[in-house]
């Protein structure tokens, strides 16, 4: 069944769209206790693509790009 006769169906119930504003609910909460992506951290330029690069323009490219972001 496709998302519009679902949420059609839905619309239609008024018990099923209590139960799908009560599943809702609980699937907000859950997803907002659950940590499941590490904290994030700036970005750190190390040099070491350009060190794997031979091509002299890609390797200007990146040490400017990655001096930039650095700062």
């Amino acid at each position: 069944m496709d998302c519009i006769k679902t949420l059609h169906m839905i619309m239609c119930s008024p018990d099923e769209l209590k139960q799908a504003q009560a599943d809702f609910a609980v699937a907000w909460a859950n997803a907002m206790q659950r940590n499941s992506k590490p904290p994030r951290t700036r970005f750190a330029a190390n040099g070491r693509v350009a060190e794997r690069l031979t091509c002299p323009v890609a390797r200007q490219i990146i040490l400017t790009t990655e001096e930039k972001w650095s700062e």
